[in-house]
């Protein structure tokens, strides 16, 4: 299934849901750190990673709006900090080690097809 624009607004609605989020952010980012966004959507986790100070973000997302984020990126102050990528996670190379690696994948149900598998990934890849 892929997500239409008016999908990933719904997503931010719910204000529980986007607070943890955010409460998880502010507690697992750290000034310099490289962060790693699997599933970032149009990107709304992987500017707050940054404007939380992390160095560089790595934003992977295979639906088409991913390219909204970096115009989104630039208006917000944190165009050179996060860097797109549309594609799976499993098929991107970062270019140094991440500190942080976090996701937001979802489906119908919370054990989405490939969401468990591809934060293994992220996790065990060497970097």
């Amino acid at each position: 299934m892929q997500y239409s624009m008016e999908m990933f607004a719904k997503m931010f609605t719910g204000e529980d849901r986007h607070d943890a989020y955010m409460e998880a952010l502010r507690r697992a980012v750290k000034p310099g750190d490289v962060v790693i966004d699997i599933g970032t959507g149009v990107g709304v986790y992987s500017l707050a990673a940054a404007q939380l100070g992390a160095r560089k973000v790595y934003a992977i997302e295979p639906n088409p709006l991913v390219r909204l984020g970096p115009e989104l990126a630039e208006r917000n102050g944190v165009g050179d900090q996060v860097e797109f990528y549309q594609m799976l996670s499993n098929e991107f190379e970062p270019p140094e080690k991440a500190d942080v690696i976090f996701a937001d994948m979802r489906g119908r149900t919370p054990l989405v097809p490939g969401a468990i598998a591809a934060m293994h990934d992220a996790a065990t890849r060497p970097h």
